[in-house]
């Protein structure tokens, strides 16, 4: 690929895993905040003036020695052909690191994940590495 001044070289990036799936690759919430609505290739301006501006935070909770966060991805995770989009993660910094990931293809799922880490983390308990 040749890339110009004028270029998109993430039109590309973008359009690539769309051939390959059956399923939009971009995602934004709607004003519930819990459902993901599917953004065509035509409306990318759109989806990056929302993702930059738009709460994408499910919650942060601060932990001994760290910090859980878990937000919505935007971008669906789930590289494979089939199943439902992989929006949402929980990512565990703790002393610095980045010590646990998980992903989830639901609000409701990203919420229960985000609960069980940060018990674990209360508890003292080890965060499987699933990075």
């Amino acid at each position: 690929m040749t890339i110009h001044d004028d270029d998109d070289p993430f039109s590309d990036a973008i359009a690539f895993p769309r051939r390959l799936r059956s399923r939009s690759l971009l995602y934004m919430l709607a004003p519930d905040g819990k459902t993901p609505i599917p953004i065509e290739d035509e409306n990318q301006d759109l989806w990056s003036r929302w993702f930059e501006s738009g709460d994408r935070v499910v919650a942060q909770t601060e932990v001994p020695g760290g910090m859980i966060s878990t937000v919505f991805l935007g971008l669906d995770h789930n590289f494979s052909p089939g199943g439902p989009p992989v929006l949402w993660e929980t990512m565990a910094f703790m002393d610095g690191n980045d010590s646990y990931q998980d992903r989830y293809t639901s609000y409701a799922d990203a919420l229960a994940g985000h609960k069980a880490i940060v018990e674990k983390a209360l508890k003292g308990k080890r965060l499987d590495d699933r990075l």
